[in-house]
Parts: C-alpha cells; sequence; structure tokens
C-alpha cells in the first residue's frame, strides 16, 4: 500500500503578502519547494528548478508560464494517483 505524504499547506494570501514584502523573492523560494515537493510526489524528476529559472530569466519569464502549466497538470496527476477529488462546492 502506497503512504501519500502530503506537501506543506501554504496560505495563498501570506504567500502574496510575503512575495510583496521580499519583492518577489519568496515566489522563487516557493517554486523551488512546491516543484521540489512535486517531484517527490511523483516518483520522478519531473522539474528543475535551476534550469526552469535560468531560462526563464532569460526569456523575460515567459518560460515561467509554461512551468507553472506543467506544475497544474503534475498537481492533477498528483490527486488522481492519490484518489483526491476536487470538491466544487
Amino acid at each position: 500500500m502506497r503512504v501519500m505524504r502530503r506537501g506543506k499547506v501554504r496560505d495563498p494570501l501570506l504567500m502574496a503578502i510575503w512575495t510583496l514584502v521580499t519583492c518577489g523573492l519568496y515566489w522563487v523560494y516557493w517554486w523551488r519547494t512546491a516543484t521540489r515537493e512535486l517531484n517527490v510526489a511523483l516518483g520522478r524528476k519531473e522539474f528543475d528548478f535551476a534550469w526552469d529559472l535560468l531560462f526563464s530569466l532569460a526569456n523575460c519569464g515567459m518560460w515561467t508560464l509554461y512551468v507553472l502549466r506543467r506544475v497544474g497538470d503534475a498537481v492533477v496527476e498528483v490527486q488522481e494517483r492519490w484518489g483526491v477529488r476536487l470538491r466544487l462546492d
């Protein structure tokens, strides 16, 4: 039986506040941490933070949009694998 290991739950409002207060540095920390947790949950190295950050800086953030799309897809994959249902109420 597979044991589900949940990542740390972060408050989106506090994340936005910390991102503003730190001029975006907290968002970079969050990005690194979230993709690391997703790699563990997926059981494979889907995201390479250093490469994604470097490539995002090189093309003025456009790569970030692509990575965020992949993060969303990975979250859905993990939810389906663990049998988590999305509640829309």
